[in-house]
């Protein structure tokens, strides 16, 4: 397992921005026919590397390679921006093949990293959101990481998706520190 950290300024190879898209294309899950549709949009926007970077401004990714250098997983996400405090997870996507193998566990660990990395150089209380199907499964596993459903009317009844969010806490603020002064 490989992870690299990507922004526009630092983007990898075509190569692995193609492995990406072909990930979104292979994996994306479908719960209703409005959300087929929804699919199909997400694909034309990961339609291919040139497509994909147009798409990038503002946006920060984690991609994870298999140990045949394979993308195997990724996670999108976009960082607080003009002093919000809202950090927004776009994807996390793991390649059908490779689940269960914790991709998805250690791309988000490297968000909350990030994210509680902010918080403290910021001194500011963050937030992750993401907004995931109703019928998706990976719910449990968001609730698993902390993710909580606030209720209405942030989520209103009988709505496809629902919003989920965490505070980011001064545990992970703390753990980011740790990490910090092991790496200098």
């Amino acid at each position: 397992m490989r992870f690299s950290f990507h922004s526009i300024q630092n983007l990898p190879s075509d190569q692995i921005l193609d492995g990406v898209c072909k990930l979104f294309k292979e994996n994306l899950p479908s719960f209703d026919e409005e959300h087929e549709a929804a699919n199909l949009a997400t694909v034309a926007e990961h339609a291919d590397a040139e497509t994909y970077k147009k798409n990038l401004e503002g946006i920060l990714l984690i991609i994870a390679k298999d140990t045949h250098d394979k993308v195997a997983g990724v996670l999108e996400f976009e960082p607080m921006q003009n002093q919000t405090t809202v950090n927004f997870l776009r994807w996390i996507l793991v390649n059908k093949n490779e689940r269960g193998n914790r991709y998805a566990s250690v791309l988000h660990g490297f968000y909350e990293t990030y994210v509680a990395n902010l918080a403290q150089r910021y001194r500011l209380p963050m937030q992750q959101v993401l907004s995931v199907h109703s019928l998706n499964p990976a719910r449990a596993v968001y609730e698993k990481w902390g993710y909580e459903t606030p209720p209405p009317p942030l989520n209103p009844e009988g709505e496809r998706f629902v919003l989920m969010m965490k505070a980011n806490s001064t545990e992970l603020q703390d753990a980011a520190s740790s990490f910090e002064h092991k790496n200098e």
